[in-house]
Parts: C-alpha cells; sequence; structure tokens
C-alpha cells in the first residue's frame, strides 16, 4: 500500500461526534457546536474555550434566544445545582455578541 493510500484510508473514516443537548432548547448539537460551561471540583464555574477542562459540563447553543433564556431564568445554577457567580452569566451575554 503507498503512503498516500493510507492517508486517504484514514480521512474517510467513520467517527462518530458526540452529540450534547442544549440545556435551554433541549436539542441534540454536534459538541463542538456548541458552548461550554465548566464546574470544575473546586465549584469554580467558568465557560471553557477548550474540551480539556476538567469537570461537570452544561452545554448551550449559540442561538440568541437560547443564551437569554440560560440568562433569565439562571438555568445554569439548576443544572449545577449551586449558586452560579454574575460573572458567569455576564460572559455568556459577551459571547451572544
Amino acid at each position: 500500500m503507498k503512503p498516500m493510500e493510507k492517508v486517504k484510508k484514514i480521512e474517510t473514516s467513520n467517527k462518530k461526534t458526540p452529540l450534547r443537548m442544549c440545556i435551554s432548547c433541549r436539542t441534540m448539537f454536534p459538541q463542538k457546536e456548541l458552548l461550554r460551561i465548566v464546574k470544575t471540583k473546586d465549584n469554580a464555574v467558568m465557560i471553557a474555550k477548550s474540551s480539556k477542562v476538567n469537570g461537570r459540563s452544561a452545554y448551550c447553543c449559540r442561538n440568541k434566544e437560547c443564551i437569554e433564556k440560560v440568562i433569565s431564568k439562571h438555568l445554569i445554577d439548576k443544572h449545577f445545582s449551586m449558586s452560579v457567580p454574575d460573572g458567569v452569566y455576564e460572559a455568556l451575554k459577551k459571547e451572544m455578541n
């Protein structure tokens, strides 16, 4: 087998893309299309830019209506069963723009 044939086989492999549910609209999306909010072991809550941050995750789609619903109904508080600082919701507003 030539080296180029190996590359083509790797590129065409059928990998499953992980699906996650938006906490606002409850719709399944590919994981990379969603905003990831993470609660770390020390109860710090942040918006993760990469998937390398460890902890319990909540996902929200980038739809303006969904982000507004998460902010207005404090859905992150409910998902993590704790009071989330307002700075997290402010960061979500910035992601909306």
